[in-house]
């Protein structure tokens, strides 16, 4: 009779706690595969556009086009240097969550942004949102 009890009582630790799941859920980056993200949900593909923030410049011109096969085209012109235009194409991968992307294969620092309701927020380099006055001037636009 013992032997029961103890099994039973086994078999509840072994049970995972609903609520810790749904702890958990929040707490990591990763989402079960019946949930709606950016990447599953949204429709993310086309040509985003905005003029960033610039510390010696007016400002640098911004398109990305994104592309279903996980290919971009980024092209950007620094307003008020000179008239040239930086291009650069590759591959983008996005985040396990499925709410970020990374553009590849650029020379420089790897550029993340958030993808959005018809948005895509650049990320700082440590991956996080710009915060202050100049926080909406990272969103740019589809067209």
């Amino acid at each position: 009779m013992g032997s029961g009890i103890l099994m039973s009582c086994q078999e509840r630790k072994s049970k995972p706690d609903n609520n810790q799941i749904n702890k958990n859920n929040l707490d990591n980056e990763h989402v079960v595969s019946d949930l709606h993200n950016a990447q599953n949900a949204l429709d993310w593909e086309g040509t985003y556009s905005g003029v960033l923030p610039c510390p010696d410049c007016d400002g640098i011109k911004t398109k990305i086009v994104i592309s279903s096969d996980n290919r971009y085209i980024f092209e950007q012109r620094y307003l008020g240097k000179n008239d040239s235009v930086f291009l650069n194409k590759g591959n983008f991968s996005w985040s396990d969550s499925g709410t970020r992307i990374t553009l590849n294969n650029l020379n420089q620092a790897a550029f993340m942004y958030v993808v959005g309701e018809n948005s895509l927020t650049q990320l700082d380099p440590d991956g996080k949102r710009v915060t202050g006055e100049l926080s909406k001037q990272y969103i740019l636009t589809k067209e």
